[in-house]
């Protein structure tokens, strides 16, 4: 193999005539417009001498490489090729062996579907320390076919760390044929409405127990009632009261009437009527004493404390008992107010009848008023 210098000009010419006989060039530089450097082999050198046209340039060898020397460098180069192709065999077989395996399971019972994976897994070769010997797809499909509460399984490799996801089926729940009916009365404010069919808008009034999302067939499909109906709605209280309250109170007189018990029969009091004999309108306090208790037979000592009671009428002025019944009212309302609902204007309505009062409360919200029915 030679490497020729070739001096003069047309070169454009020299090419296509030694391209026209055969001999081609394994490198050709163009230098100037009148120097061309070719690498040629000996038999083609050799050609062009002998070719007229060549006697126009001024042709000189700049190197020349002997057959072995030729040789040598393809013995070279194949095995540098051949060391570059084992550093790569052995990276490969070394980057295919897992450092690590994660399994990640979202769903219930994830400690016995991870268990289970895990053991699958040593069943299938796939281990810390191996290559693995199975596809990602292959896999995926094997573990969805033993593990039957998964609904999808992706396996996927970060370096040396295999990574399975397990995402566990989920039940379609079964759809309501029930309606969404208010829980109160009230003044639509906001409708949040997702299938079923609307009954009611946004301002309109309405009453409890009134359908505001029904259930039922849209064409060929079913649309289950679904949605959040928002309301102003007044929460109420009801107190009642009068100015004038009868009380009973002791008026200090009392009388005690004793008997004696053994095995849960009363000796020396027949009955309970025996007390009215004794003032007509009282209260008892019974009093039980063991006076045998370390006896075989079980003796108690039982006192009646009977008390007198009288009747008397109090009242109140009006500007009390109303306070009084306000508060009452309102703390019946709070005890009807959905919890994490936010309170409004507070109104009372005060109705009277004769000496009779009644206060109504009404502590305005807004809040969702459906539920299912």
């Amino acid at each position: 193999m030679k490497e020729v210098s070739i001096k003069g000009y047309n070169l454009d010419r020299f090419l296509n005539n030694i391209l026209s006989i055969g001999i081609k060039p394994r490198k050709i530089k163009r230098i100037d417009y009148d120097e061309l450097l070719i690498e040629i082999s000996d038999k083609d050198y050799k050609n062009l001498l002998e070719k007229k046209f060549a006697s126009c340039y001024n042709i000189s060898i700049l190197k020349s490489r002997s057959k072995l020397s030729t040789l040598f460098s393809i013995i070279k180069r194949f095995g540098l090729v051949a060391g570059v192709a084992l550093i790569a065999i052995v990276m490969f077989v070394s980057s295919n062996k897992l450092d690590q395996i994660t399994i990640n399971v979202n769903g219930e019972n994830t400690g016995e579907i991870k268990s289970k994976t895990e053991q699958l897994l040593k069943d299938y070769d796939v281990v810390v320390g191996k290559p693995i010997k199975v596809s990602y797809r292959d896999l995926e499909n094997l573990l969805v076919a033993k593990l039957e509460d998964s609904a999808r399984v992706l396996v996927k490799k970060n370096g040396n760390e295999l990574i399975i996801d397990i995402t566990q089926l989920v039940e379609k729940p079964e759809l309501e044929h029930s309606n969404i009916v208010s829980a109160f009365d009230g003044k639509i404010t906001e409708i949040k409405h997702s299938s079923g069919v609307l009954k009611v808008n946004i301002g309109e009034g309405v009453v409890k127990g009134q359908v505001l999302i029904e259930s039922g067939y849209t064409g060929d499909f079913f649309a289950e009632a679904r949605g959040e109906i928002y309301a102003k709605v007044a929460i109420s209280g009801t107190a009642v009261g009068s100015t004038k309250t009868d009380t009973v109170r002791r008026t200090g007189r009392v009388t005690t009437v004793t008997a004696f018990e053994i095995f849960g029969r009363q000796i020396g009091l027949k009955n309970d009527c025996d007390f009215k004999d004794i003032y007509s309108s009282y209260e008892i306090e019974k009093e039980e004493i063991f006076v045998a208790k370390n006896m075989i037979l079980p003796i108690k000592l039982i006192k009646y404390h009977v008390y007198e009671l009288e009747s008397m009428q109090t009242e109140i002025s009006e500007e009390i008992l109303i306070e009084d019944l306000k508060i009452k009212a309102y703390n019946i309302a709070k005890q009807s107010f959905p919890s994490g609902a936010s309170e409004g204007d507070v109104i009372y309505n005060v109705f009277k009848d004769n000496e009779c009062y009644k206060v109504v409360c009404n502590i305005e919200t807004e809040i969702s008023i459906g539920e299912r029915s």
